[in-house]
């Protein structure tokens, strides 16, 4: 286990790539629940417990047919587990990290004047995480690390655009 999550840290320092991942379904179904485990525990902070279920099954579902269309659209079909297990595995690692503070900026409250240090943390984490995102798709792709941080951009993009308008909606 230790190992593991040593392999997912070296890849959230962009040291190594999914390639160096084990092609493993098996890795890749327990990725996946440590991700939704994460992503559920993120969205239960701002959501009900039935949405936050609901918004982890989506966020999910949007990064799988995100990389399934960039990796089909480029004929790699067969990167798709590592691609997959590495965004799953990077993502629920700086999900996890992103959680105390993101606690404490919900528990300081949008007035409070102090919002400012968590605020700024969580944009750090925000910013490395499109990082990682991209070194992903770059690996997966073959392509230069302008094309990653684009794709990873435009993904981020599009899933905060849908989950914002099923989940937030005035």
């Amino acid at each position: 286990m230790y190992e593991l999550i040593k392999t997912y840290w070296q890849l959230c320092l962009l040291r190594l790539g999914p390639q160096d991942l084990p092609n493993s379904s098996v890795l890749l179904y327990a990725t996946l629940v440590v991700y939704l485990v994460v992503d559920f525990a993120l969205t239960v902070l701002d959501l009900s417990f039935g949405a936050s279920i609901l918004a982890a099954l989506i966020d999910a579902g949007l990064l799988l047919a995100f990389t399934g269309l960039l990796l089909w659209g480029r004929s790699l079909p067969e990167r798709m587990t590592q691609a997959f297990t590495a965004l799953l595995g990077s993502g629920a690692l700086l999900g996890a990290l992103a959680f105390p503070v993101l606690s404490w900026q919900f528990a300081l409250g949008v007035k409070n004047p102090n919002i400012l240090v968590p605020s700024l943390l969580l944009l750090a984490l925000f910013v490395w995480n499109i990082t990682v995102v991209g070194h992903i798709f770059r690996h997966a792709l073959s392509g230069s690390i302008g094309l990653g941080l684009g794709l990873a951009v435009l993904y981020v993009f599009i899933s905060i655009n849908i989950m914002r308008s099923l989940f937030y909606t005035v």
